[in-house]
């Protein structure tokens, strides 16, 4: 992708601050330069706007290939010419047509289900900005859940979130589950009950949590602090790692990286509040502080 192709399209950041030949890719969820590294920003694909017109219709129309479920043969409703091209006749018409009502029949749940939860699952990674292979993998997981039969009493927009943040949280990539709510529309409290329930009936690989240090880079990200921050807010957390009276370790990484930022933000004196912090963490300002008074005792 070229800087011009990048700058017609409206869903892209303006790129003010990249060298003087550009290179955007997306990578990991964000829009990041081939040639100089620099990371421009999160991937935000908005939802596509409402048809109201036949016109609207047609010029939109997409023709998505459907869903990977397996090989199956679809017979259509209504056959009007055979392979050649001749018009059949009316009695091979009635044989196609009680043929297809067969043939629909004959479809399982498992594929029914996939049919419906495919398409969400690629517009709810297209919102998140999460890459083809992480949806893949999320797939797999809403497949074997299907099989598992551990959709009873699980709306399909739960499981798909749910399978979603698996496939993040075994990547290591730094979502949070507030993010997967925003965007997909279900509240956090159903994704983490569903997501427990995959860890206890499926084979999942062992999960190694994302570290403190993606967790700073992310937040910095977002709120514009520069990189000399960063490294001071890593090695605080490293410091803060070795001490045996700080327990860092089974803690949620979100609130310490938060609240390193802010010790050395206020340090060189570019602070930033801690409402805005635990927003961007998605914690509370009461853990937060909570957090700060812990590091500070690193500190002292």
């Amino acid at each position: 992708m070229t800087y011009d192709e990048a700058m017609e399209c409206s869903l892209y950041p303006t790129f003010e601050n990249c060298c003087d030949a550009p290179d955007i890719i997306e990578h990991n969820g964000n829009y990041v330069c081939k040639n100089c590294g620099l990371v421009h920003g999160p991937v935000i694909k908005m939802n596509e706007r409402r048809m109201f017109t036949a016109m609207d219709v047609e010029t939109r129309k997409q023709n998505a290939p459907a869903p990977k479920i397996g090989t199956r043969t679809i017979i259509p409703r209504k056959k009007i010419t055979d392979s050649k091209g001749g018009v059949l006749t009316v009695k091979k018409r009635l044989k196609y047509s009680k043929l297809s009502r067969i043939n629909s029949s004959y479809s399982t749940t498992y594929e029914r289900n996939l049919t419906i939860a495919a398409p969400k699952l690629k517009s709810f990674c297209a919102k998140l900005g999460i890459q083809s292979s992480v949806m893949e993998e999320a797939l797999h997981y809403y497949s074997k859940s299907v099989k598992n039969k551990l959709t009873m009493g699980k709306s399909i927009e739960c499981l798909v979130c749910a399978c979603i943040y698996l496939a993040v949280r075994l990547r290591k990539l730094p979502r949070t589950l507030e993010e997967i709510s925003t965007a997909c529309g279900v509240s956090t409290k159903r994704i983490r009950r569903t997501y427990r329930m995959l860890l206890k009936n499926l084979q999942v690989p062992n999960m190694i949590p994302v570290s403190h240090d993606q967790y700073i880079s992310k937040f910095a990200e977002e709120l514009d602090i520069p990189v000399e921050i960063q490294r001071k807010a890593i090695k605080l957390i490293k410091s803060a790692k070795k001490d045996p009276d700080i327990r860092v370790l089974g803690k949620d990484p979100k609130g310490f990286a938060a609240a390193a930022l802010y010790i050395v933000c206020k340090k060189m004196k570019k602070s930033k509040s801690q409402a805005v912090l635990s927003g961007v963490a998605h914690v509370s300002e009461v853990t937060l502080r909570y957090r700060i008074r812990n590091l500070k005792k690193e500190e002292n």
